[in-house]
């Protein structure tokens, strides 16, 4: 769809907006319903990951005994959610305003982008720490998990902040005759076009690596981001 200049310009005006005083005043404008499940669900993802750290706190430092296997599953279940919702924006929203916001393409789409895969790492060694606490051989120690807890919290915190300041300017301003545009991004996400690809992994890679190296990439026009943590621009499909 071509935007008109106008939507162009508002757009644009948005993205220039200050996301940190959305962050604090979203409900005084007249679109908040548009963002507000979303901002919802980042309060739960805050609550959930504090409580888990805690637990991990009191742990380490009171002695208090924890269940592994029960905080594995609680840590899972919020890993799944988080997936989820992390492929919602990747492959969805932020798909949209690359596609309509110059500004975000530039700025923001891969500062997100990155933080996005940063979690997943981060996520992807506290599942494994959890599993290997439950191993009868296991080095595991509180300590560790603790502090593994607080990179986790410090990682996701941050990129809640980044992600909602450079978001609710936009979202919260869209012009009316452009939210149909983004309600067919969101209705029919990953079936579109160059959204995601595989990146296949090195034959020589070992199994645990292939593994994370066959998750799906991030694709954005002409320019991809493969799991190998770096950004290429891709001149033809047969890069890709």
């Amino acid at each position: 769809m071509q935007l008109n200049d106008d939507i162009k310009q508002w757009l644009q005006d948005a993205a220039a907006e200050s996301g940190t005083y959305w962050r604090s005043h979203w409900k005084n404008h007249p679109n908040h319903g548009r963002v507000q499940n979303w901002l919802f669900f980042h309060q739960e993802l805050r609550t959930e990951v504090q409580e888990m750290y805690r637990q991990a706190w009191q742990m380490t430092n009171q002695g208090v005994e924890m269940n592994i296997s029960s905080l594995r599953r609680r840590f899972a279940a919020h890993a799944k959610t988080l997936e989820s919702h992390g492929h919602f924006e990747d492959t969805m929203l932020f798909r949209f305003f690359t596609d309509h916001v110059t500004e975000f393409r530039r700025g923001a789409f891969l500062t997100l982008t990155q933080q996005h895969f940063a979690i997943e790492d981060a996520s992807a060694s506290i599942s494994e720490a959890l599993a290997n606490a439950e191993s009868p051989s296991s080095l595991f120690t509180p300590s560790s998990l603790f502090t593994q807890f607080g990179q986790y919290l410090e990682l996701l915190l941050e990129h809640l902040r980044t992600e909602e300041a450079a978001i609710l300017p936009l979202w919260l301003h869209i012009p009316l005759s452009l939210m149909s545009v983004l309600n067919r991004y969101i209705n029919h996400g990953d079936t579109a076009p160059g959204i995601l690809y595989t990146a296949p992994a090195p034959a020589s890679v070992s199994a645990p690596t292939r593994a994370a190296a066959d998750r799906p990439a991030i694709m954005r026009g002409n320019c991809c981001r493969t799991k190998w943590g770096d950004w290429k621009c891709c001149t033809s499909a047969s890069e890709r």
